[in-house]
């Protein structure tokens, strides 16, 4: 693990704990703690059942390839306001903990990105993700997974999204919330610690659904230079005993787990 110094950390939180005050009250706590001892945060934040409610409205069906929602161009327009919504509150629950939190908005267009797969539509594949030094520094920065091509926006995974700043910032850490405490692997046990290349494997086996981009982009981030990926459900201490090197509660992968 790491020693006692200043951490970059990137915390993926998905929509069920986004829309949960007392999770997010949680997670804010931590947060404070880990910057108060030093490191530095940011966190990407996704949006499933607020845009499973908001796509439905359109009458359109949830649609899902391994994982990924379909989204339709209709669709992207929705999903890319939800989600702008949900940053800038978010943003400002963390702020009323006490963080400096900063909302880096839709309107920034951070992320660029490709169409994934003709089969999911405007879904998207993220190619960059680049801020300003000075739009960055000095915040706990809560990002907005929404991707831009030529055409306009992409509905980007929020685990594809949370890689892609981690890559970018060479993050020590990258934690990637579930609502499940451990990856499992083919009986359904919990997996302590994975490899990239038993990451790949359960991807190809076990993994199913949502699991499935987790792994896949825990791996895309540790080949980009990203020291560690915790995939884990966030409960009281979860961040702070993994950062420490006291506990890893969940799936550790790494180049060579310890």
């Amino acid at each position: 693990m790491y020693g006692p110094r200043s951490l970059r950390i990137v915390v993926k939180m998905g929509g069920n704990v986004v829309k949960d005050e007392a999770q997010v009250a949680a997670v804010a706590r931590e947060l404070a703690a880990l910057r108060d001892l030093g490191h530095q945060v940011c966190v990407v934040h996704g949006g499933g059942p607020q845009l499973d409610e908001a796509i439905a409205a359109l009458g359109e069906p949830t649609l899902k390839v391994e994982g990924l929602r379909v989204t339709t161009p209709r669709a992207a327009t929705v999903v890319e306001q939800i989600l702008d919504d949900l940053g800038q509150e978010l943003a400002a629950a963390l702020s009323s903990h006490g963080l400096p939190a900063r909302h880096l908005d839709v309107g920034e267009r951070a992320f660029t990105g490709t169409v994934k797969d003709p089969r999911l539509g405007r879904v998207g594949t993220a190619t960059g993700f680049a801020v300003s030094p000075d739009a960055w520094r000095g915040h706990l920065n809560v990002v907005t997974p929404v991707a831009y091509d030529h055409t306009g926006p992409l509905n980007l995974n929020a685990d594809e999204g949370a890689a892609a700043v981690a890559a970018w910032w060479k993050a020590h850490w990258l934690i990637l919330a579930t609502d499940v405490s451990a990856v499992r692997g083919d009986a359904g046990e919990s997996i302590a610690t994975l490899t990239p290349a038993s990451a790949k494997a359960l991807i190809g086996g076990a993994a199913k659904g949502g699991m499935i981009p987790k792994l896949q982009n825990a791996v895309h981030a540790l080949a980009a230079g990203v020291g560690s990926v915790l995939i884990t459900r966030l409960e009281p201490g979860v961040l702070l005993d993994a950062v420490a090197g006291k506990e890893v509660r969940g799936t550790l992968v790494a180049e060579v787990p310890n």
